[in-house]
């Protein structure tokens, strides 16, 4: 994840936006707060005591900028004045998930996020942490798709006793003052599926799998493994349903345009724009309306469409 507390966030949202401008669309990033038994804060003269709040800070500095806000800004640890980045997302809606199982990440996640990703939790505290979610989404009037949780762990094909793996878990250990033994999972393609079912009955549907290994050679072969092994094992109990075409979709420009900017809408590669404004034909919007915006051929998913601010040519 991106360790928001460790960056400066007009430099981190323009980074984000300019990754998701350029991939037309497919960044998600992920925020966390780290583990303040990590190198990093003795090595940058920071406090990991303050890294919590510079991350609430951060995160709702990020949220603004990304919508395409002039931004002044006076917080403890972080303060802008007429702050903007360019270009904007291609994303209307950038992804912002969130980590952490504190009551303080569940509040940060509630507040902020799109999405949940766990660490290294086990499979009942995610599910308990995905429930405290939910409820305070709702009490702050929020709601995060049923699909939006993540579970992590790291993996081995083989034995806990395996050379290979004394390093990593030493490493592990350190970091997050947590037991590998209950952790990792070791074993075969069977114990790795049984670990994401555990988690599946827990409400968590996304997965970050990372080998437990050392070395490259090592890290490949594990790799592998799990895509010769497990992931045909997870599809085949787990089979994800079609996606339907998009074909159409309402856009509605709120910006104001008092700056002298417009929007203009920019389709995917490979894909025609059919615009309806008022049922006048448009390629540029301004505050307060709507757009019917058809595409040809229908899209699978909406992230390839481009809303960007563009000044007029006059």
């Amino acid at each position: 994840d991106l360790g928001a507390a460790l960056r400066d966030p007009l430099l981190l949202a323009k980074q984000c936006a300019t990754v998701d401008f350029l991939s037309e669309g497919r960044m998600l990033p992920g925020f966390g707060i780290g583990s303040p038994r990590g190198p990093e804060w003795e090595a940058m003269h920071l406090d990991p005591a303050t890294r919590g709040r510079k991350t609430d800070e951060a995160l709702e500095v990020i949220s603004r900028l990304w919508k395409g806000e002039k931004l002044t800004y006076a917080g403890k640890h972080f303060q802008f004045t007429n702050a903007s980045i360019a270009p904007l997302p291609v994303q209307t809606e950038l992804p912002m998930w969130i980590g952490g199982s504190s009551a303080a990440a569940v509040k940060r996640t509630a507040k902020y996020g799109t999405g949940w990703q766990a660490g290294s939790e086990t499979p009942e505290t995610v599910g308990e942490v995905i429930a405290a979610i939910k409820a305070a989404s709702a009490a702050a009037g929020r709601a995060i798709d049923e699909d939006h949780y993540g579970a992590a762990f790291a993996f081995r094909f083989g034995s806990a006793n395996d050379p290979a793996v004394a390093k990593v878990i030493e490493h592990f250990q350190t970091r997050t003052g947590r037991d590998a033994s209950v952790h990792f999972v070791f074993g075969d393609a069977d114990a790795i599926v049984e670990r994401i079912a555990r988690y599946v009955d827990n409400g968590a549907s996304k997965f970050i799998l990372r080998p437990a290994a050392y070395g490259d050679e090592d890290f490949l072969d594990q790799a592998q493994r799990l895509i010769d092994e497990v992931l045909p094992a997870v599809a085949a109990r787990w089979p994800k349903p079609p996606k339907a075409a998009l074909d159409a979709m309402v856009v509605h420009f709120s910006e104001p345009t008092d700056d002298g900017l417009e929007w203009s809408l920019l389709p995917p590669a490979g894909s025609a724009l059919s615009v309806r404004r008022l049922e006048t034909p448009a390629t540029r919007g301004t505050a307060g309306e709507s757009w019917l915006v058809e595409f040809q051929p229908p899209l699978r998913s909406e992230a390839g469409v481009r809303a960007a601010r563009v000044t007029p040519f006059w």
